[in-house]
């Protein structure tokens, strides 16, 4: 499912690039296979023919997307991304230190999260964590002292 998210991500993102030329507000975009894309602002809605939907949000200092991200606390930083699926959503933030990032899993657990903890891979840090319906997992990686979180929330 977490794959699916991605996925969703990454055609959300490159419909953006290739949208983001565009000079009117809001543009509107309908593929011959019936996915619908429309830029509104700084939001990229794509709807597909069967009607799941998804939206990405760009920006910097974008507010935490509380309602999209169940109980988890607010990660302080800069937020950048905002990715919103009927599969699950998805959060970046910018300009995280480790130590941020490690707490930050604690307060996740704190909130009854089961999890290995955190694990490194090379620097790059992931923790994976459930709870009853919901499951979280987020990743960190270094650019000098501070990195990029990417927080994936599902709920079944």
């Amino acid at each position: 499912m977490v794959k699916k998210v991605l996925v969703v991500s990454l055609v959300l993102i490159l419909a953006l690039t290739v949208l983001s030329g565009c000079k009117p507000k809001t543009q509107v975009y309908t593929d011959k296979d019936g996915t619908r894309v429309e830029k509104d602002g700084d939001t990229l809605i794509v709807t597909g023919k069967d009607g799941e939907r998804g939206a990405l949000t760009t920006g910097d200092n974008l507010a935490w997307p509380k309602s999209l991200m169940g109980d988890l606390p607010e990660l302080k930083g800069n937020v950048v991304s905002v990715v919103e699926s009927d599969d699950g959503n998805m959060v970046i933030v910018e300009g995280v230190k480790r130590s941020d990032f490690e707490a930050y899993t604690k307060q996740v657990e704190a909130k009854g999260y089961a999890s290995d903890g955190v694990m490194d891979y090379g620097g790059a840090l992931l923790f994976v964590g459930a709870k009853g319906n919901s499951e979280v997992s987020m990743t960190f990686s270094a650019d000098g002292d501070k990195g990029t979180v990417m927080i994936v929330f599902v709920q079944k």
